[in-house]
């Protein structure tokens, strides 16, 4: 490791105060970062999270990547079932213009020496600009690659509602008028319910795995305890039939984590349309300023997901990726 980088593993590390303020006070922290720092990192499972810091002479932190070992399997040897390592969001450094890409440079040169133990693939999923720190992270042998993104403002729920396109107000009247109701789930069992129509729908039309029902459980628990999230559903006559789970930064950001509706079951329902509504309309009434739709696919390949979402407005940015072979 370079001079002053220091490497914590939440889960069996004591990672100091300093860390822990440096990344919470940080204005570009994200409830990805914050999920790092835990020492059960139960609301991501198969990923273990750790933490590199650059902390200078006099002990002030300044610089921080946290960070995520992605395992392939449930195998008990950490370093035979590590696939890659994920870092959502970019590096979080001291706001001092003038020192940024040395602090870069340090913190790149800890993750690649760390990193070369467990896998051969380090990737960065930028959540915002990185352009003035480009030339370090090609220096260091990563490749960038577009990747866009859709984030809303949310003023008030007046203003959001014009912001729709025509056919999303439509459906989202009709809906209503069919019967449709949004509102937080009461109760685990409805967690439960949801989480059935999802895991269908990655089963059967995504082709993905999904994180275990427990996963869900824990979220919805600790988001309600701590406020870390939201847990949304749609129904009808009080039957589940879609929902959407977002982790939620207070005062800050909110981001559609996982979102599903059975809209063949219910076509006059629309229950993806009011999932996503439900999630716009939370923020709008819990003051958060911002939702977070958290992927619009590559921009050359067309993407079924990315004209849905767009039909909810926002910015679309592209922050892209950061993708290194060791």
């Amino acid at each position: 490791m370079c001079e002053g980088i220091e490497l914590y593993l939440p889960e069996k590390d004591i990672i100091p105060a300093s860390v822990i303020s440096f990344v919470q006070s940080h204005p570009d922290a994200s409830w990805f970062h914050l999920v790092a720092l835990e020492k059960n990192c139960a609301l991501l499972p198969g990923f273990s999270p750790f933490v590199i810091c650059l902390q200078e002479k006099n002990t002030n932190v300044s610089g921080v990547i946290c960070a995520f070992l992605i395992r392939s399997d449930e195998q008990n040897n950490l370093l035979h079932s590590i696939s890659s390592i994920r870092i959502y969001g970019a590096p979080l450094i001291s706001p001092r213009k003038e020192t940024q890409e040395e602090i870069l440079d340090k913190l790149l040169h800890g993750l690649s020496d760390f990193a070369s133990l467990y896998t051969h693939c380090i990737e960065f999923w930028n959540d915002k600009e990185t352009e003035s720190l480009k030339s370090v992270f090609l220096s260091h042998g990563f490749l960038f690659s577009s990747h866009l993104n859709l984030i809303k403002s949310i003023p008030d729920k007046q203003t959001i509602w014009d912001s729709l396109s025509t056919s999303r107000r439509r459906q989202i009247r009709r809906a209503s008028e069919n019967g449709s109701a949004i509102r937080e789930v009461k109760s685990s069992e409805e967690v439960v319910q949801l989480y059935h129509i999802l895991k269908n729908l990655f089963a059967n039309k995504i082709k993905k795995n999904i994180p275990s029902l427990e996963t869900f459980i824990n979220f919805y628990s600790t988001s309600k305890i701590a406020g870390q999230g939201v847990v949304l559903v749609v129904l009808i006559a009080e039957k589940v039939i879609g929902g959407i789970i977002c982790p939620v930064l207070k005062n800050k950001i909110m981001y559609e984590w996982y979102i599903c509706g059975q809209d063949k079951e219910y076509p006059k329902n629309f229950p993806s349309v009011m999932a996503t509504w439900a999630g716009l309309v939370y923020a709008a009434d819990n003051n958060i300023p911002a939702f977070n739709f958290l992927g619009l696919g590559k921009p050359e390949t067309p993407y079924g997901v990315r004209d849905f979402k767009l039909r909810f407005s926002g910015d679309v940015v592209n922050f892209g990726r950061y993708t290194k072979t060791l």
